[in-house]
């Protein structure tokens, strides 16, 4: 079944690239200068904000980053951050947003290096705090993730997968894990993904304690017929395993 794109994969292509290139190089770097999630956060805000508008055939794109103002306390939407994604077409503007949790991920060893990303675990106390996190913030939208920042990459896992501590303590070993272009750049930004009931829009707007990274994309063309994409993000949402086990449990 065929479904609207509100941008054509060649900018798709193009925006998850600028994503992807920005996030290594932020991650190349985050163990000598950032440490902490929220400076991780800032510095790949503050970098994507900081470059050039990115010019493609009859579009533009451009991001922001807002921080966050301080607080002692946990936000109580288990969200730390949201992107902010705005479409501007030539005969409408689509807004749409989805709250993302942070989280450094690195094995705690030389020899934990050395084994498969899906083995890497977080102790019991921050998995609980992660599945806890996926289940508030899922409690307000379904457009929710994690992202997490690895020693070379920025990878984003649906919340969805995440709310049992099990889940939560080897994030990587879940199905559909993606880079941020992908997510942002291609899923968001062409409307496979992400939250545009205006209510929660408008509030995740809001400025208060959750970190801001958004993108505008500004384009003459119209919204594209494409091929049905849902087999692509099956796996990010979890479907193919649920259909797996479905199958067990009928043979």
């Amino acid at each position: 079944m065929a479904e609207w794109w509100l941008i054509d994969a060649a900018a798709q292509d193009a925006i998850s690239e600028r994503l992807n290139r920005v996030a290594r190089a932020v991650m190349e770097r985050a163990n000598a200068r950032h440490g902490q999630e929220p400076n991780i956060t800032a510095a790949l805000g503050e970098r994507l904000r900081d470059a050039d508008d990115l010019v493609l055939d009859r579009a533009t794109v451009r991001f922001d980053y807002r921080s966050a103002n301080s607080l002692t306390e946990e936000n109580p939407s288990g969200a730390d951050g949201v992107f902010v994604v705005t479409i501007a077409g030539p005969d409408t503007t689509t807004e749409k947003i989805a709250l993302f949790q942070s989280k450094i991920l690195a094995p705690r060893s030389a020899l934990a290096a050395l084994r498969a990303p899906s083995t890497w675990a977080f102790d019991t106390g921050d998995a609980e705090r992660l599945s806890d996190q996926a289940t508030k913030m899922l409690a307000i939208t379904s457009q929710a993730v994690v992202m997490l920042y690895t020693p070379d990459d920025v990878r984003i896992v649906n919340a969805k997968q995440l709310r049992t501590r099990s889940a939560a303590r080897r994030p990587l070993a879940r199905g559909g894990v993606v880079t941020l272009g992908t997510y942002l750049g291609k899923w968001v930004a062409r409307c496979t993904r992400g939250e545009t009931d205006s209510r929660i829009v408008r509030e995740a707007r809001t400025p208060g304690g959750l970190r801001v990274l958004s993108m505008k994309i500004t384009t003459k063309r119209k919204p594209v017929l494409a091929a049905d994409s849902s087999a692509e993000v099956a796996n990010f949402d979890g479907a193919s395993r649920t259909s797996r086990q479905a199958s067990k449990t009928r043979r």
